[in-house]
């Protein structure tokens, strides 16, 4: 037994089950006021626990919300594959998909019909690539409520109530 089985939350009584994989992003769109760039953020859970996340300014200005959001979703889409690939290279089992939930509406309608806006038009290829892990059914990729999603934490500041609330809910992640 590996040290990574034998600390894995709910390895003690079931070595079979496979490996959840799921995480949620978020943006703060041009909050940055020197030069318009955004704040994004990701976090990252196996079996509803937190193991990665991050906060990071944008290396692009981005014209729309949904343009940054998109940007947000295609990054921690591609940290979830990247994390899948790791858990399977050390013959662990994981779920066929990996999931990412995100609070922007727009953004998941792009992703999923594969219709591109103007505003999405306009980003690096570097992050249409999520539409590629959607349409292979590598992703799934579900709305959240903005008040349940934790990446806001490393998005914006928040008020000590909003602060503490997300900060409780940061932990056992169940999807909804």
């Amino acid at each position: 037994m590996s040290g990574i089985e034998y600390y894995w939350p709910g390895s003690a009584n079931n070595f079979d089950q496979k490996i959840s994989i799921s995480g949620m992003c978020d943006s703060s769109h041009a909050d940055i006021v020197e030069d318009r760039k955004t704040t994004l953020g990701m976090i990252t859970y196996l079996n509803g626990m937190p193991i990665h996340w991050r906060s990071y300014k944008s290396t692009s200005v981005y014209v729309a919300t949904t343009g940054a959001e998109y940007a947000a979703a295609s990054e921690a889409a591609s940290e979830l594959i990247w994390t899948k690939h790791l858990m399977e290279a050390m013959s662990m089992q994981t779920e066929a998909k990996v999931s990412l939930y995100m609070d922007n509406q727009p953004a998941i309608d792009i992703i999923k019909s594969g219709k591109l806006t103007d505003a999405i038009k306009a980003l690096d290829v570097r992050f249409h690539h999520i539409k590629d892990m959607y349409t292979r059914g590598d992703l799934s990729l579900d709305y959240i409520k903005s008040e349940d999603n934790v990446a806001d934490l490393f998005t914006k500041p928040l008020g000590k109530v909003k602060f503490q609330e997300l900060v409780s809910k940061i932990m056992f992640f169940k999807p909804p």
